[in-house]
């Protein structure tokens, strides 16, 4: 069962190209409703030990499953992307597998 996020923790919003976060990946918690629907929020944790959420859509969560829980990461956000029948946000994922943190 996943926990919901009230308080704590800087959210992180996207509005520029190029904006860049990184930290170690904490979790996916759910977020607000939204439409009768939760949304989902991926949880950093810096070097210093603060958290911060990032809104989880479909193409940052396709992309940071593929990454073991505890490891840190880069996003960058790459912009809008026009789709076919809608525009969405687009990102860009790196890892250091080296670089580990145990969240129990």
């Amino acid at each position: 069962m996943r926990e919901t996020i009230v308080t704590g923790g800087q959210m992180v919003e996207w509005t520029e190209k190029g904006q860049e976060r990184e930290g170690y990946y904490k979790d996916i918690v759910d977020g607000k409703e939204y439409y009768k629907k939760i949304s989902q929020l991926l949880v950093l944790e810096s070097e210093s030990g603060e958290s911060f959420k990032v809104p989880l859509s479909v193409v940052l969560e396709d992309k940071i499953v593929k990454v073991k829980r505890g490891t840190y990461v880069w996003i960058k956000f790459l912009g809008e992307v026009e789709g076919k029948t809608f525009n969405y946000k687009n990102f860009q994922v790196d890892q250091d597998k080296e670089k580990v943190r145990n969240f129990a």
